[in-house]
């Protein structure tokens, strides 16, 4: 009997609070809004992906160093700057006589102040479809005493002339090119960091160069289209200046004429000579 009265107040004990459930006390609605909390600190504003650098370009590493190479860049090399005209060789009996003007942009230019300025003849053999002479003799430089008349701007190159005699009775041509404004020069290469290149190419009147192809190319021609206005680089273009420039300032092609490819190098170059850089030909070989 004892432990029933025990179990029931224990029993009544539980049920008593929830008899007065909801009749006094919280309501269930909500409390008011607290205080507002202080401002937080600035976050990371995050990459700005409209200024996002390529992961290989200068500016990853080097920033703003970009433009100030590029406006270095932009400074060598200028095509047409300087421009040879009104080529015109003659012999009085004794002298190699080679006259012709120069303008800078749309100034005369006194070829003499020129940096590097040379002038050459070289023959070519229509059987043989070779740049050389007949008979066999190596490179031959015509470049003598310049003068300059300030009136009708023209430079005039005096020489004694050759065992050849009168060039113009030969097939072949008088090549022109040089630089001014060198900047320096590659360490280690004979190829020289300038602004303004310039070339001129003189044919005898037995010239034909026909049906001579270099065997190299400083552009390989392919045509514009509607679709590929601009079609890609070919040739030493390719991976060199453009214009190409051999050592910098000599031009593979003379106006941009198809045509001419490497007749100013083969002043120097002739197709006869035993030439240099022999490790090259070994690597052709092996």
């Amino acid at each position: 009997m004892r432990k029933s009265l025990i179990l029931l107040l224990g029993i009544l004990l539980l049920i008593f609070p929830l008899l007065f459930l909801g009749c006094e006390g919280d309501d269930g609605a909500q409390g008011p809004a607290g205080a507002v909390g202080p401002t937080g600190s600035t976050g990371d504003p995050g990459q700005d992906l409209t200024k996002v650098t390529e992961p290989e370009s200068c500016a990853g590493c080097h920033s703003g160093a970009g433009t100030a190479h590029q406006a270095g860049y932009n400074e060598l090399y200028q095509d047409e700057v300087i421009t040879i005209e009104n080529i015109a060789y003659t012999n009085d009996g004794t002298n190699d006589v080679v006259t012709f003007k120069m303008m800078k942009g749309s100034v005369p230019f006194d070829c003499r102040e020129a940096d590097s300025l040379g002038i050459y003849f070289v023959q070519y053999d229509n059987v043989a479809r070779k740049f050389q002479f007949t008979p066999t003799s190596a490179r031959l430089s015509i470049k003598g005493t310049l003068s300059y008349n300030f009136g009708p701007a023209q430079c005039t190159s005096t020489k004694a002339e050759s065992t050849f005699g009168d060039l113009s009775a030969l097939n072949g041509l008088f090549v022109i090119y040089g630089r001014d404004e060198t900047l320096g020069t590659i360490p280690g290469s004979r190829v020289a960091q300038n602004k303004y290149p310039f070339a001129g190419v003189l044919p005898t009147a037995a010239f034909t160069g026909d049906p001579y192809i270099s065997l190299a190319n400083a552009r390989a021609v392919e045509p514009a289209t509607e679709d590929d206005p601009e079609p890609p680089l070919d040739g030493c273009e390719r991976c060199h200046t453009v214009p190409y420039l051999k050592h910098g300032y000599i031009y593979g092609r003379v106006d941009h004429v198809e045509e001419t490819d490497f007749y100013t190098c083969k002043a120097c170059h002739l197709d006869d000579g035993d030439g240099g850089h022999f490790i090259w030909q070994l690597l052709v070989d092996d």
